[in-house]
């Protein structure tokens, strides 16, 4: 086991599970921070267990820790931080109550789905149904973009001063579609080449986004 814990791709897959366990007890730019953090983990441990040599059995293994790493990073983290922030966030409670469980058990079927079909040795092309690692995409991007320009921008920028609806609203009905896409039959190119350089230039500038915005 400790072999397997060792190699490249899993440490990786594991700093992803760091940054999302420090996200559930951080203030919210740093729970958003580590939410990317933990899909730049994921983005970088596909190609890294593909470009080093494992065994059979750290190829299981690897498929199997990352699809339990995802539950804590991309369901379970967006779940805790709109809970955690949904008084600052102006979250709906009804919509808070109805959203949030559904979006996990979506994301869990998703990736019980993907792990049993899931053969180490074939490579993959295309996914049935969105990958939960685009929640790691699609809502820190959301924020940061809300937080930028989503406000009054006569006033200072707070959460608390909504051009529009609320940041929790938005985060919610994202969540929602989110749920939809992950069951959804669709047929998703897995990211390659440009692609992977493409989400992790987003990623920066979403960082620095989160970084300098006041919150």
């Amino acid at each position: 086991m400790l072999s397997n814990l060792l190699h490249p791709s899993s440490a990786l897959t594991l700093l992803g599970l760091l940054a999302a366990l420090a996200g559930m007890v951080a203030d919210l730019r740093t729970a958003l921070i580590c939410l990317v953090v933990a899909g730049l983990c994921d983005l970088a441990d596909g190609p890294v267990a593909r470009r080093m040599r494992r065994s059979a059995e750290q190829q299981r293994f690897g498929v199997h820790l990352d699809s339990l790493v995802d539950v804590v990073s991309f369901l379970v983290l967006p779940a805790v931080i709109i809970w955690a922030h949904r008084t600052d966030l102006g979250a709906p409670t009804l919509l808070l109550l109805l959203v949030t469980p559904l979006y996990v058990i979506a994301g869990v079927a998703r990736l019980a789905s993907f792990t049993a079909d899931a053969e180490p040795d074939t490579r993959v092309t295309h996914y049935t149904g969105l990958p939960v690692t685009y929640a790691a995409l699609v809502l820190p991007v959301l924020a940061t973009a809300w937080l930028w320009f989503g406000v009054d921008l006569d006033q200072p920028r707070t959460l608390t001063t909504p051009a529009l609806a609320p940041l929790g609203t938005w985060w919610l009905w994202a969540m929602a579609a989110l749920a939809v896409l992950y069951v959804a039959p669709l047929r998703i190119p897995k990211p390659r080449g440009i692609a992977h350089v493409v989400f992790a230039v987003l990623a920066v500038v979403v960082l620095v986004g989160l970084a300098t915005v006041r919150l």
